[in-house]
């Protein structure tokens, strides 16, 4: 300032060079190009600041793209926990495996295939076209958007191996993780997002306003439709379904593995949700809150509704887990347009969805779903789709209205059900008949860890070696488990060898008395034997002396039917000396046909009492038999009472005769002593 206020009053004073009027020019073009020198420093810092501010924006998103990858890579894990605990321990090393399959599988088809079908130039808006077996080159942000995506392709292949656990063979199982993953998976995320690496035309989903901004349809409930294909094709577990199609619980073997699962995928869906911005920027805290909330009442919501509605009124450990879960799904498709009132409302519905969803599957399908996993990602996926365009802020919807965004997302809920269930179910039934995708019965008995891949585990062995104790006839030492000293397991089978000794030692002891016990067998055969030999003597003698006893029985009928006669003659006798004239003759008539009756009588009676007294002499002979008999068939202690009951008969007619002889005898004497 001080230079212009000198040259100024140089001029005034009359007193200035004409060489200072000469510069004055040079002076004032110098002092304008200081200004612009001052001006382009000043544009060429703000472009510096802008490039670097750009630069270190473009390294935040790639770093936040990546550890959002590493977050939905750990979603994987927590999948195999939750599977693998809510499976039997028997198949929970199958479980693992397949998730780790699932995801191997996914990565490679994805590399191959399926970047290309997902996020080529489009055809139509149906189908990529490019991009085959990627190859970044100059292109970093391929890489990055490439892991992220693959990991998605992941989740969705592992979501359909819950439903169909403990059944499945693994082989068979491969081949459903590649077809979901190479084919039904990437053709459906183009027609949702097929924009989203190149821009361009975009797909025809996408085309038509529809909104899933994370994949609550794209990736949860596409994995969950080919899921309910799986269980359709290949069937229940044993013993998941009595005789009657009701369902049959089966217990999760551990609850805190599934808790565990549940709490991986709870952090790990953070970068889920919050990583599909695919940048670094502010959107993401309302991203992260939404995902909490809908998560939390979720599970607020499956606790009440297990308080209120269970028969026991407790809430059930597996329900809150799952409608937790339910909540994240639901929230996925909205969780970039929803405010925090519409997170709420659409967790509680999800929490609603999954509850009454698993009643359906099991009673009304009669569905064998392990892990639940149709009504948390294909239900609860359909519905938060749809229910984003009931509670997105109206600013957000645009030019279409809201029940035209409803139609538009109900419209690719709809097809996305149709694509993943239809080609699923088609392609199993085709390779179910080309080779069975179930295991077989005894492989589904003895577990998938040791039928697939000859894993095994203390408790396993343990439970083998009692299911082979109960189903051999002879123990030896080979029944015997190695004991794991020092836990649980191993007290359960130092227990178990004790039991294994204790039984060999009671079976060696009965083996000894059944030896006892033929030979007695043997010593009672042969006294058997002796006894009805005895026995068939005893009754051929039985048969004389009843013949005898029948002969005497003859005998004695004769003779009273001849005393009979004697008394008719006499009785005549008497009539005719009735008639006589003549008393003396007729008296002499009838004196002489009395001593004539009357020796006859005698001799009957004499022959009667002989016979009488043979008859007794038989009776106590046959009595004696019976008694030897009798003795006889009570030691042998077998069946002959109906020969006892034959002689007890014969020798009551024995006795009822003797006494009608009796009787006749009594008759003729009382007849004798009144004639004379």
């Amino acid at each position: 300032m001080k230079r212009p206020m000198r040259l100024m009053g140089c001029v005034a004073g009359g007193g200035v060079s004409w060489r200072w009027l000469m510069m004055l020019p040079v002076l004032l073009l110098s002092s304008v190009a200081l200004a612009d020198d001052e001006a382009v420093a000043a544009v060429a810092a703000d472009a510096v600041v802008s490039e670097a501010a750009h630069e270190v924006q473009v390294n935040l998103d790639f770093v936040w793209i990546i550890a959002a990858s590493a977050l939905v890579f750990l979603m994987q894990a927590g999948f195999m926990c939750l599977e693998s605990g809510m499976s039997r321990a028997k198949n929970s090393t199958n479980v693992a495996i397949k998730n780790m399959a699932d995801l191997l599988i996914a990565v490679v088809a994805f590399w191959a295939v399926s970047f290309g079908l997902m996020f080529g130039v489009s055809q139509s808006g149906w189908f990529g076209t490019t991009d085959f077996f990627v190859d970044v080159g100059d292109h970093p942000w391929f890489a990055a958007f490439f892991v992220f995506q693959a990991m998605f392709c992941g989740t969705a292949a592992t979501i359909d191996s819950g439903v169909v656990a403990e059944r499945t063979r693994f082989g068979g199982y491969c081949v459903l993780s590649l077809l979901i993953s190479a084919l039904i998976y990437p053709v459906f995320g183009h027609w949702a997002w097929g924009s989203f690496l190149h821009g361009g035309e975009p797909g025809w989903l996408e085309g038509m306003g529809f909104i899933d901004f994370a994949g609550s349809t794209v990736v949860n409930s596409i994995g969950a439709w080919v899921g309910l294909a799986g269980a359709i094709v290949i069937g229940a577990r044993i013993g998941r379904f009595n005789e009657k199609g009701e369902p049959r619980k089966i217990p999760a073997h551990s609850l805190v593995m599934v808790y565990l699962g549940t709490f991986i995928l709870f952090f790990g869906w953070f970068g889920f949700n919050c990583g599909s911005t695919l940048a670094a920027n502010t959107d993401i805290a309302g991203i992260a809150k939404n995902t909490a909330l809908a998560a939390c009442f979720g599970g607020c919501a499956s606790g009440a509704m297990s308080w209120v509605l269970s028969k026991n009124h407790l809430p059930k450990a597996e329900m809150i887990a799952n409608v937790l879960l339910g909540g994240l799904v639901g929230i996925t498709a909205g969780c970039a347009v929803v405010d925090a009132p519409g997170a709420a409302i659409i967790g509680i519905g999800s929490g609603i969805m999954v509850y009454f969803g698993v009643w359906f599957i099991e009673n009304v399908l009669r569905l064998d779903d392990v892990v639940s996993a149709i009504p948390v990602h294909g239900m609860c996926g359909a519905f938060g789709t749809i229910m984003l365009a009931v509670v997105m802020p109206s600013d957000l919807l645009g030019d279409v209205s809201r029940w035209g965004q409803i139609g538009v997302q109900a419209f690719g809920v709809v097809v996305a059900f149709a694509w993943a269930f239809g080609l699923a179910f088609v392609t199993f039934k085709v390779l179910n008949a080309i080779t069975p995708l179930r295991v077989t019965e005894e492989d589904e008995r003895i577990g998938l860890n040791v039928a697939e891949h000859g894993a095994s585990s203390s408790l396993l062995d343990q439970a083998n070696a009692m299911h082979r104790a109960t189903s051999e006839e002879e123990l030896d030492e080979s029944f015997k488990v190695v004991v794991e000293h020092g836990t649980e397991i191993g007290d359960l089978s130092q227990h178990f060898n004790a039991m294994v000794d204790a039984v060999r030692e009671q079976r060696r002891r009965a083996s000894d008395a059944d030896g006892r016990r033929v030979a007695d067998m043997e010593r009672f055969r042969g006294y058997m034997a002796e006894t009805v030999a005895s026995i068939e003597e005893q009754t051929e003698q039985m048969s004389g002396i009843l013949g005898t006893t029948s002969g005497h029985a003859d005998q004695l009928n004769r003779n009273a039917v001849s005393v009979s006669d004697e008394l008719h003659k006499l009785t005549e006798a008497l009539h005719e000396a009735a008639r006589s004239g003549d008393a003396g003759r007729g008296f002499a008539v009838v004196a002489d046909a009395v001593r004539q009756l009357a020796i006859q009588s005698e001799s009957s009676v004499s022959n009667i009492a002989e016979m009488i007294g043979s008859v007794r002499e038989v009776s106590g002979e046959a009595a004696e038999a019976m008694g030897r008999v009798a003795t006889t068939i009570a030691d042998a202690n077998s069946g002959s009472k109906s020969v006892a009951s034959a002689i007890e008969t014969e020798a009551s007619h024995v006795v009822q005769v003797e006494t009608s002889a009796k009787e006749a005898v009594t008759a003729a004497t009382e007849l004798r002593e009144q004639l004379g």
